[in-house]
């Protein structure tokens, strides 16, 4: 997407923007904090062993879910779990930030947490990373990416016509781990319309990226398109999880998690 803004000229008010985002970034990198800010490194370690023991459980639910109606077409099936093979079981625990931050924030949120919640909020972080994979697919073909996470894009691997059908799946199977776990819960519908403004917004920065657009929005799309899909959503639902409904607070939380991507 850059690429296609840079290929020509930029006025000066522009630049300045781009410069500005620039610099914040020089400015936190290079400002030595108080030490009673201070922190050490997070580790996702217990998140990534809940994440890897729900693999078999998410696995068994959206296949059999997806195939309702096909049971007896073994074709489907095979082709259902090879999908669910190349990935999700080989995806490495590095490139899965909104379902382990999911686990971490509730942790973080509620303190007398069981083993049974964390559970269920590794389900929720799985119903965003199968939601991240579904927009990565498009992504790459909108981008004519050749490689994601080290490998080979899936495009390349099947086909465009067949990684766009296979990025549906991953978007209906999303919807149908959230409405098996978490149906019954209060609010459920607001952490239903989370991951819709998820996929919303990635949406539309797509369509910016179709066509040229005014370089005055430049810094805007940055921030969001950095803050979703794999941030916000993942802080906000958890939110909802553990009760705190306040839309001020809400409003807070997401500014806070959009100024704290632009630096990743």
């Amino acid at each position: 997407m850059l690429k296609k803004i840079f290929q020509r000229d930029i006025p000066k008010h522009a630049l300045k923007i781009i410069n500005r985002s620039c610099q914040k970034r020089r400015l936190t990198s290079q400002t030595r904090r108080h030490p009673a800010f201070e922190r050490s490194p997070v580790y996702f370690k217990e998140e990534e062993v809940i994440l890897n023991k729900l693999i078999p459980q998410i696995r068994e639910d959206v296949i059999d879910e997806s195939l309702v109606y096909y049971n007896n077409m073994q074709k489907l099936r095979r082709h259902f779990e090879n999908l669910f093979t190349h990935q999700v079981e080989n995806l490495k625990s590095k490139y899965m930030p909104s379902a382990a931050i999911t686990i971490n924030f509730y942790k973080h949120f509620k303190k007398d947490y069981t083993e049974e919640e964390l559970m269920k909020v590794g389900i929720l972080g799985w119903c965003f990373k199968l939601q991240d994979i579904s927009l990565i697919m498009v992504d790459d073909i909108m981008d004519e990416s050749e490689f994601r996470y080290n490998k080979p894009v899936w495009y390349r691997e099947v086909g465009v016509k067949q990684a766009i059908i296979d990025s549906l799946i991953f978007e209906h199977c999303s919807s149908y781990l959230l409405l098996k776990y978490f149906s019954d819960l209060k609010y459920f519908p607001q952490i239903q319309k989370e991951l819709l403004q998820n996929i919303a917004t990635a949406n539309s920065s797509q369509i910016l990226e179709l066509d040229d657009f005014p370089l005055e929005d430049y810094e805007k799309y940055e921030n969001l398109v950095k803050s979703y899909p794999f941030f916000v959503h993942s802080v906000t639902s958890v939110m909802y999880m553990v009760g705190v409904d306040d839309p001020h607070l809400h409003s807070i939380a997401k500014k806070m998690c959009m100024d704290i991507s632009i630096f990743g």
